[in-house]
């Protein structure tokens, strides 16, 4: 299963429609995130616009019929930094934590770490294995 990458970003619908259909008509499946938010509540600055998006293979594609209809400022969102991939690796398997976004989880993670690390120190100075 590809992800989708936002290419562009549109403040109007109906530019990010005509976009759209130019891609869809190239064969390329296309997805516009935050369309309907945008229509219902013009929420266009505080959300980043209407984002148009496309599967990974076709990124390089889309890019080249959108900058050639005339598109200004195509360019494909950054690829998710490496320890943010290692916590969504290492956590969506748990039940209870992969339907959370992956930066809840990271601190979810790193709150089972901490409280594990302090309990292992209060047990060792309890237990008087730690000089002082």
């Amino acid at each position: 299963m590809y992800s989708f990458i936002t290419i562009a970003t549109f403040q109007f619908p109906h530019e990010a429609q005509i976009f759209k259909s130019k891609l869809e008509s190239e064969g390329i499946a296309v997805f516009l995130k935050d369309e309907l938010t945008v229509q219902m509540h013009s929420y266009i600055n505080a959300i980043g616009g209407i984002k148009l998006q496309v599967r990974e293979p076709d990124v390089a594609s889309a890019m080249d019929i959108l900058q050639e209809a005339g598109v200004t400022g195509v360019v494909a969102e950054q690829e998710e930094p490496a320890y943010i991939r290692w916590i969504d690796r290492r956590t969506n398997e748990i039940p209870v934590l992969k339907k959370l976004p992956v930066v809840m989880r990271g601190f979810i993670l790193l709150a089972v770490i901490l409280t594990a690390v302090v309990v292992g120190v209060l047990l060792a100075l309890i237990t008087g294995t730690v000089s002082k």
